[in-house]
C-alpha cells in the first residue's frame, strides 16, 4: 500500500490557518502599541479601541472558520479511510452535530462526546 498524505486542499487550508494567525499576531501586537500611544492621537480611546478590537475580531472570525473547515476536511479525510463509499455518504449527509456526537463512537469503542 502506498502512502497516504493529506490532499492539496488541506494544505491550502493550513496555510492560510497560519498566515491569519500571523496576521493576527502582527495585528495584536499593533493594537497594544497604538493603544499605549493613543494619547497622541485625536480619537477618543473608546473609538480607538473599538477600531483596534474590530480588525482583531475581523482576523479572529476568519481564523475560527478556517479551523473549522480543517478539522472539518481532516474528519472527511479519516472517514474517507475508514468507511465504504457508501458509508460515507451516509454520514456526509448528517448533521453537524451527530458527526460529533455518533460517528466517532463507530471508530472508538470509549468515545463520549464531552459536555
Amino acid at each position: 500500500m502506498g502512502t497516504i498524505t493529506y490532499s492539496a486542499y488541506h494544505c491550502v487550508i493550513y496555510s492560510a490557518l497560519k498566515r491569519y494567525k500571523q496576521d493576527y499576531d502582527v495585528l495584536n501586537l499593533e493594537t497594544i502599541d497604538s493603544l499605549s500611544k493613543q494619547k497622541e492621537s485625536d480619537l477618543s480611546f473608546e473609538t480607538h479601541l473599538f477600531i483596534c478590537s474590530t480588525r482583531l475580531q475581523e482576523t479572529q472570525i476568519v481564523i475560527v472558520l478556517l479551523t473549522c473547515s480543517f478539522i472539518e476536511a481532516l474528519a472527511n479525510f479519516y472517514l474517507s479511510l475508514k468507511t465504504t463509499p457508501d458509508q460515507f455518504d451516509i454520514i456526509q449527509n448528517t448533521r453537524l452535530i451527530d458527526k460529533w456526537i455518533v460517528v466517532p463512537s463507530l471508530f472508538l469503542k470509549d468515545y463520549t462526546f464531552p459536555k
